[in-house]
């Protein structure tokens, strides 16, 4: 074989060069860790393509024989050799799930059936609600509507409970995907209880061996009663053009520094739909499919106009709002019925409070419920929300101020538990804190950096059963 010019003439050993200094300096923790920040991993994967081309430069420029271009065409080759051969296996899946699935379950009905499924539908389909299942709500489940921005507004305006979400619309015109917000219309969620039929789709995960294919079970539940089971699939396939990622990265679960190789797949979702795959009319949605709820498009959301029964709702919220008196809220501004108020009773004859702690007024009644026990033992069963700091030993609300003075937006009040010794104690897995617990003294923190916040802090001190 002729080699026609010095092989540091070629372009290609250079960008070799290059590429195995790269590989070097990801390598190594200290240099590793800034090209991390630069996502180096996703263009150093880039490099093979560079060097492929490099060959290809070097050989058209005559500095290097034709022969080269088999050690680029090698890998190129069985790379395009395992993709054809990997899509053609994902058809077959494809048309062993298009086999199995049905054409219909069941006509869904909105006068007849309340559908309930994990997240929602009313976003894009016509459907005037769905319930998701919640159980932190004494109604068990959180309803989904869309509704004009003002009538969300409205609504949200009589409860603290209830969430109003923008609208996108996503769907392909002239060939091309388009989403587009709708800044007239909101979805609209609350807790309610479904007054139907109970029409419930039920989601899981199929094992199977091959880990690239996730396989999803839908289970169709009329009244208690299975009438069908549909499958969709993704499969984590092979891209047209092979992407890499060389590099590594810093692991802060474990910690470690951990280099790797690997090709970036494509999320693909499988077409499962049986003769009639009419994605314009049912989106890509299988239960969508199944129960024949057809989409909304673009034009239908740009005139949407509410549904009565939403509009009625949403009047008798606020005519409950109207009958509102004094006597309904207690010291903080917070409805007594609101179910932000945690359950305040009584355990073995000591002082009670089971549920989530909140921050701003609406946890007051846990402040109160602190300071009125001060030096007392109390039974919790607590834990925190969202918008609470805190850890493994501790739980912080800020800005419940209502009737204090001194009191900010930024004042924190933390209670810290403790066990008799002096040692933290961690809540449960759940981050729950359980148990008897007396309450200590309210401290103003000595922290110098935000004195003029008034921060807080109590310690809570474990008591076991025994020595009650």
């Amino acid at each position: 074989m002729k080699i026609i010019s010095n092989p540091f003439n070629w372009l290609t050993t250079w960008c070799c060069v290059a590429f195995a200094l790269m590989v070097l300096l990801q390598w190594l923790p200290i240099t590793g860790v800034i090209l991390m920040m630069f996502a180096a991993p996703y263009w150093v994967g880039f490099m093979p393509h560079i060097i492929a081309g490099a060959f290809l430069i070097d050989i058209l420029t005559k500095k290097t024989s034709k022969v080269f271009l088999i050690i680029p065409f090698i890998p190129y080759a069985i790379y395009y050799v395992c993709f054809f051969l990997e899509l053609n296996h994902i058809q077959k899946i494809e048309s062993d799930l298009k086999a199995q699935n049905a054409i219909e379950i069941l006509k869904y009905n909105p006068e007849i059936h309340s559908l309930i499924m994990s997240g929602n539908m009313t976003d894009h389909y016509k459907i005037p609600v769905s319930y998701s299942p919640n159980p932190n709500f004494p109604e068990a489940h959180f309803s989904h509507r869309l509704a004009t921005q003002d009538l969300a507004q409205r609504a949200r305006n009589t409860r603290d409970w209830i969430q109003i979400h923008s609208v996108r619309w996503y769907g392909f015109s002239a060939n091309r995907f388009s989403s587009k917000k709708f800044n007239h219309i909101s979805r609209l969620s609350m807790p309610e209880k479904p007054t139907k039929k109970i029409l419930e789709i039920k989601k899981q995960e199929v094992d199977g061996k091959n880990k690239k294919l996730k396989n999803i079970k839908y289970s169709f539940i009329l009244e208690d009663k299975v009438i069908g089971t549909a499958y969709s699939a993704t499969y984590s396939a092979l891209p047209i053009f092979p992407k890499f990622i060389i590099g590594c990265a810093l692991i802060s679960s474990a910690p470690e520094w951990k280099c790797l190789t690997d090709i970036r797949y494509q999320k693909k979702e499988l077409d499962v739909f049986p003769n009639e795959n009419n994605t314009k009319k049912y989106g890509n949605s299988i239960v969508a499919h199944m129960l024949k709820i057809e989409k909304y498009t673009e034009d239908e959301l740009s005139n949407f106009k509410d549904d009565p029964d939403t509009i009625e709702i949403v009047n008798k919220l606020n005519k409950n709002k109207k009958n509102e008196k004094p006597e309904d809220f207690d010291e903080w501004g917070i409805r007594k019925d609101s179910l932000y108020q945690p359950n305040i009773g009584r355990n073995k004859g000591y002082p009670s409070l089971k549920g989530t702690i909140y921050t701003n007024d609406k946890g007051g009644a846990f402040y109160s419920f602190m300071k009125e026990n001060t030096g007392k033992i109390v039974y919790l069963d607590i834990k925190g929300s969202n918008n609470t700091n805190g850890g493994k030993y501790s739980i912080g609300n800020y800005g419940v101020c209502k009737n204090r003075k001194n009191c900010s937006l930024r004042t924190d009040d933390y209670y810290i538990f403790k066990y008799e010794n002096g040692k933290n104690f961690h809540s449960n897995n759940d981050g729950r804190f359980i148990g008897f617990f007396k309450v200590g003294e309210e401290i103003i923190s000595e922290n110098n950096y935000n004195k003029n916040d008034n921060d807080t802090r109590r310690v809570l001190t474990f008591i076991p059963k025994e020595k009650l």
